[in-house]
């Protein structure tokens, strides 16, 4: 199989940016629909995974204990703002008992703050508790990103750097109701992602996704 790099012209990497940005929008659309129409028969009072594709690939009912009433609700792609916006079709219809929210490594592709990425992760605290007083809510910390070479094209705009601003923002700003997980040191090696949690620099592999999932078990009784 050749390894070759495909070189494209300034006009052909506009035009494919271009049909990949309307494909993620149909996608998300699609998506948004599907949920919206699976939660108006879904049982309430579960856990609620949502977030972007990093949430989306997560295997819950595979790596975490069986028997709980779990709902992923990530979408790829989607901001923090994003996920605000249809807060309802995420989170609100559902009910949840309990909520684990990772949200805003997108948002860094879309040149948006930090600050403004933790005040709308508030925000989406503050519109559940304010529906569901007893909902318990996880906000987990962006996870870092690989910045080494094999990874450096494939991560965008990211930066460690930026992503350990926007957990501090985000720890500025949450009340005592909510609980922070800060998983980026647990998911670090040497300064960046650690390369044997990931296959492309952002998003995780199964053993990445077996490594978050026994961080969260004290957190799923």
């Amino acid at each position: 199989m050749s390894t070759e790099k495909i070189e494209f012209t300034a006009q052909e990497q506009e035009k494919l940016n271009r049909m990949f940005e309307q494909w993620m929008y149909d996608d998300q659309n699609r998506k948004w629909k599907n949920f919206k129409e699976l939660n108006e028969s879904a049982k309430t009072g579960g856990i609620v995974f949502a977030g972007d594709s990093i949430t989306e690939a997560y295997p819950i009912h595979e790596l975490l204990p069986t028997g709980l009433l779990m709902y992923n609700r990530g979408i790829s792609g989607i901001t923090s703002g994003q996920l605000l916006e249809n807060i309802d079709i995420h989170i609100l219809s559902l009910a949840p008992k309990k909520l684990f929210l990772l949200i805003g490594t997108n948002d860094i592709e879309r040149d948006v703050k930090p600050q403004q990425i933790a005040s709308n992760i508030q925000e989406i605290c503050n519109q559940t508790l304010a529906n569901y007083p007893s909902c318990e809510i996880v906000v987990i910390s962006v996870y870092p990103v690989n910045e080494t070479k094999p990874f450096k094209d494939l991560i965008g705009k990211r930066t460690n750097l930026i992503i350990q601003e926007i957990n501090q923002e985000i720890t500025k700003r949450l009340t005592a109701s909510v609980s922070f997980l800060n998983l980026y040191p647990e998911l670090s090696k040497d300064g960046n992602l650690n390369p044997d949690y990931t296959f492309d620099g952002l998003h995780l592999s199964i053993k990445g996704f077996q490594k978050v999932s026994q961080l969260l078990l004290p957190y799923m009784e």
